[in-house]
């Protein structure tokens, strides 16, 4: 995994699609954009060191927040590192944004990324969050996965995959680094999801 390449890994391209009103405003006729600090999700709350370390077996020297504010969704991020580094997660969620009666809910954000999939290839938004990944970086079509959320999808990429869940008001989104299988990456990061879902 490469935990510095943005704030929002995987799903902010994603978003970036499904945002497409951002900065349309009239100066006459639109208010100031809330203020979302006080609804800014904190995703490092929603795992500990040791549930994770417990998975990765690696221990857990930092976790750090970050948070995109945005007039549609809140969207938060921690990136848990580990002593071995190479066995670092990265936590992103995204809920709707409560400070703004119109913005838009989660749900419609997934239908878009996952609910249109293609069968001869990737829906346009997903098209548009591969566009967004490094160059020489490969994404295969998601996967469905059950059992837990409720929808889930895996996402492989050339160099790891991640887990994306939809479970209520919220999407999170797990990718766990390490030379792990992706089966093996897939059942550690459903431990984790659901964890995260009996904090939400």
């Amino acid at each position: 995994m490469r935990p510095r390449r943005s704030i929002i890994t995987g799903i902010a391209c994603a978003l970036a699609l499904a945002l497409t009103a951002c900065g349309q405003r009239s100066e006459k006729t639109s208010p100031e954009p809330p203020d979302t600090k006080a609804t800014t999700i904190d995703s490092c709350r929603f795992l500990t060191a040791a549930e994770i370390q417990a998975v990765q077996n690696s221990p857990i020297t930092n976790s750090e927040g970050s948070s995109q504010p945005d007039p549609a969704f809140s969207v938060s991020q921690c990136v848990y590192t580990a002593a071995d580094h190479n066995r670092s997660v990265s936590l992103t969620v995204t809920r709707k944004n409560q400070t703004l009666s119109s913005a838009r809910e989660v749900k419609d954000l997934w239908r878009e990324t996952f609910g249109e999939q293609k069968h001869a290839g990737e829906s346009d938004a997903e098209k548009k969050e591969s566009a967004g990944e490094e160059e020489g970086e490969k994404r295969a079509a998601p996967t469905k996965v059950t059992g837990v959320g409720e929808a889930a999808y895996w996402v492989g990429y050339q160099f790891g995959g991640a887990l994306y869940v939809l479970h209520h008001d919220a999407l999170i989104r797990l990718s766990l680094g390490g030379p792990d299988s992706k089966e093996t990456k897939l059942e550690k990061s459903k431990t984790l999801a659901q964890k995260i879902i009996s904090r939400l």
